[in-house]
């Protein structure tokens, strides 16, 4: 663990975060941010796509990542 790592909720789970970006975190756990079929909620707000880039995370936030279950 970094020095600079924050420790954040994600999907339930205390983590340790050394990014800066919420598109940091999702890179860090595999995600393809070109690919659809993802939903994130920053601290009960949900984020569009478009800022993905440009939220920081904090310590301490409350982060779900969703994953879009298509079919009927």
């Amino acid at each position: 663990m970094s020095f600079m790592s924050k420790k954040i909720n994600l999907n339930g789970r205390m983590i340790y975060f050394p990014g800066v970006y919420l598109s940091d975190l999702l890179t860090s756990q595999g995600l393809d941010m070109d690919l659809g079929g993802v939903a994130v909620v920053v601290n009960s707000t949900i984020v569009s796509r478009s800022k993905w880039k440009k939220i920081k995370i904090n310590a301490g936030d409350k982060i779900e990542i969703v994953h879009i279950v298509r079919g009927g």
